[in-house]
């Protein structure tokens, strides 16, 4: 196959390459030299990552360039093996041929709470070739997740599902703050709402930060209301508390929360001083969508950081929070 592509016009070879999918694209450079050398020399799309799982299977993913597409590209290292194109390599050698004949894409890395040593491993090869570990998802133990982020800390996205345990969580250290672009808690300590709330003032100079209850734990759960209702990953006065630190200074730009008892959600811009009620905004909604959006009553509210800093609006829907420095006010 490669015989034949390299025999046909410049031009025409450009355009075949172009409309490969990333498997054929895969198969073509792992054909010969050459070919590897063409391909590489092919823009990559836009979107593609390089996924690598608990067990060190890896999966080349593209996603779509237009947000209102779903559809995405794939091919993993299962797919790799059918095709004979992975037998007797080591997964570091066909990651570092993924790297080069593809022009690096950033990579993304699972690990479990015993997974330390391997993201050692991983953290260095992907210097050596100069990849990018853009994400890390990782279980973890509430106790040792202060240790871990330290150890997380040059990653730029970090997500975090909190392993279930029977004794109350070790303190946090509220006296180090982390700089991550995201950071996403998936937590089942939904007695501790104290502890949640001095990890997010740690947090407090992230970009982004969310912190949810762990989804895959609710759907084996036997569902009780009473229980649900007293069970909060944060108070009113928590999130007041933030609210203050945020105003005074932060490099926070977007805050979610799922998870928090907000009865009385208009006063809590009372004590901030700050009540700014907002009826219509255009912003990237729960939904993940940017569009115009009007609230109800007490549902949405403004405020400012001190010296005339950063405005975000903060809304309500149930018992999930979001504050949001990207946004448009609308008149109605």
């Amino acid at each position: 196959m490669a015989f034949r592509l390299q025999k046909l016009p410049y031009l025409a070879f450009e355009e075949v390459l172009r409309e490969m999918d990333i498997r054929e694209k895969f198969i073509l450079a792992a054909s010969s030299k050459k070919s590897a050398r063409s391909v590489k020399l092919c823009p990559r799309p836009p979107k593609l990552e390089l996924n690598i799982g608990y067990d060190d299977e890896w999966a080349l993913i593209v996603y779509p360039s237009d947000e209102k597409e779903t559809i995405k590209t794939v091919y993993t290292s299962s797919e790799c093996q059918k095709d004979g194109e992975c037998l007797g390599k080591t997964v570091f050698s066909v990651l570092e041929f993924i790297a080069d004949v593809f022009n690096k894409p950033p990579a993304n890395l699972s690990i479990d709470e015993y997974g330390m040593k391997r993201f050692h491993k991983y953290s260095r090869f992907f210097k050596k070739i100069n990849v990018t570990l853009k994400h890390v998802h990782i279980y973890c133990h509430p106790g040792n997740i202060q240790n871990r982020l330290e150890t997380l800390k040059e990653v730029p996205s970090v997500y975090i599902y909190l392993e279930e345990h029977t004794n109350p969580p070790t303190p946090v250290n509220t006296g180090i703050q982390y700089h991550f672009d995201t950071i996403v808690i998936y937590t089942n300590l939904l007695e501790n709402p104290e502890w949640h709330k001095d990890l997010l003032l740690c947090m407090i100079d992230c970009k982004a930060v969310s912190i949810k209850p762990d989804v895959y734990k609710e759907e084996y759960e036997e569902d009780d209301d009473e229980e649900q209702e007293e069970e909060e990953v944060l108070t009113i006065q928590d999130l007041t508390d933030i609210l203050i630190k945020w105003i005074a200074g932060s490099k926070m730009e977007c805050f979610t929360i799922d998870g928090i008892d907000v009865t009385n959600f208009a006063d809590v811009f009372k004590s901030l001083g700050q009540v700014v009620p907002v009826r219509a905004a255009k912003f990237e909604n729960f939904d993940g969508i940017r569009k115009m959006t009007e609230f109800e009553e007490n549902k949405c509210f403004l405020i400012q950081q001190k010296d005339d800093g950063p405005k975000a609006i903060v809304v309500i829907d149930d018992d999930y929070v979001l504050l949001e420095t990207d946004f448009e006010l609308v008149q109605i």
